[in-house]
């Protein structure tokens, strides 16, 4: 093991030659640099750090083959104040991709972005951030929104006006008593997002996409978001207590699409055949959510020897313990809403 210290320093676990001489031969193998990221949740800090690796010049050394290891920020990634860090999430490093893209109807491709150095980290709104809006929201409306850490319950308190201040607000209309042109009052407050999905790259401390959800309680210490990550999909659930369900968001992530004339017998196509964190652009983000009526406490997806049966994604439902499979095509972001097209019903 590689332990990297709050001064930037770096040792192995045992610490001995043996080992201090295998990190050296991975860092050398590795053409693009030896990389190390470290997560300061109290911080709310993310690190990318390169190490090096340099034979000492001393005949001591030589004798004992002792080797110093060197290390340089190439990263930093620093969330809001007003966001707490709740849990970060990584890939399956043995997982085998059979195939980067995904053959359309038409026969185009759909590139597939596959950065082996992502990572999800979850974040959500502090206890002083709600509490700071929840005030802000009382003194230009006239009302709280509480909400409750033990219960799943919004209550909305009335404060009390003096005579002089109803007389200078304009009366309430019923709902559509509005004139002709006149924009239609809200209803209902608009709710503020609590929690923050962010996917990022751990070699270069880039945010590559960032996606908000409203209606989303406390978290507290406890608990936690499932996610999965597969392949180009990020998979994660969480209980909104507006609906008083769980809803389940499905990401994929593209590089690009190739028309099904792009590749040809005389035409070839112009693209990177190495990925680069520092260099390769950030990828195409599609998204959707869906509702189920029970709680997902855990997340997963099959695995294949070869990889080549298609992968679904397995639920743990929290109360019941019932343990579901669902197919990975159900939960497509590019799933048709209407009635499928002659080209979607081909895939």
């Amino acid at each position: 093991a590689v332990l990297l210290y709050e001064d930037g320093s770096v040792d192995t676990l045992p610490s001995d030659s043996t080992v201090e001489k295998s990190l050296q031969k991975i860092i050398q193998a590795a053409n693009n640099g030896y990389y190390l990221h470290a997560l300061d949740k109290h911080k709310g800090l993310l690190t990318s750090t390169e190490v090096t690796s340099t034979s000492t010049s001393t005949s001591t050394a030589r004798s004992t083959g002792n080797l110093e290891f060197s290390t340089q920020e190439v990263g930093q990634l620093q969330f809001s104040p007003q966001e707490r860090v709740v849990s970060i999430h990584y890939p399956n490093p043995d997982e085998i991709v059979q195939t980067p893209v995904t053959i359309l109807g038409d026969d185009s491709l759909l590139l597939k972005y596959l950065n082996p150095h992502l990572a999800v980290v979850v974040t959500e709104l502090t206890d002083e951030a709600r509490k700071e809006y929840e005030q802000e929201n009382d003194t230009e409306n006239g009302f709280v929104s509480l909400l409750s850490k033990n219960t799943d319950t919004m209550t909305v308190q009335t404060t009390e006006q003096n005579t002089n201040d109803n007389s200078q607000k304009q009366k309430r209309k019923p709902m559509g008593a509005t004139k002709p042109g006149e924009d239609i009052p809200p209803t209902t407050e608009p709710s503020i997002p609590t929690l923050f999905i962010n996917v990022i790259d751990t070699v270069s401390a880039k945010l590559l996409y960032r996606i908000s959800h409203t209606n989303v309680a406390p978290l507290g210490d406890t608990a936690k978001i499932p996610v999965s990550i597969s392949e180009n999909w990020i998979l994660y659930s969480y209980p909104n207590h507006k609906t008083r369900r769980s809803d389940v968001v499905a990401l994929t992530l593209h590089e690009g699409m190739i028309d099904k004339h792009g590749i040809t017998a005389f035409s070839r196509l112009d693209q990177e055949t190495t990925f680069s964190s520092f260099t390769s652009p950030k990828p195409i983000v599609l998204h959707k959510v869906y509702t189920i009526g029970k709680t997902v406490t855990a997340l997963g997806v099959t695995q294949t020897a070869r990889g080549i049966t298609q992968k679904n994604f397995v639920l743990g439902l929290g109360g019941s313990g019932m343990i579901v499979t669902v197919d990975r095509r159900m939960l497509d972001p590019r799933r048709p809403t209407g009635e499928p097209k002659a080209t979607e019903k081909l895939e």
